[in-house]
């Protein structure tokens, strides 16, 4: 099995655990969440993120 199916197949875990995962704070936060995460805004902002706090080295 190669790292990207892998990696599909965690994703696709977690993806079925938190559809099942009973909380109204979950259904509220995490369909813009995952908009963003789609659209790359989420990546874009943690990589800024660790940029400006990872100092010089952290660039």
């Amino acid at each position: 099995m190669d790292i990207l199916q892998s990696m599909r197949g965690g994703d696709h875990r977690l993806a079925r655990r938190m559809a099942a995962w009973d909380s109204a704070w979950a259904r509220r936060v995490l369909p813009p969440v995952e908009e963003a995460a789609e659209h790359t805004k989420l990546w874009w902002a943690a990589a800024m993120i660790m940029a400006a706090g990872g100092g010089w080295r952290g660039r």
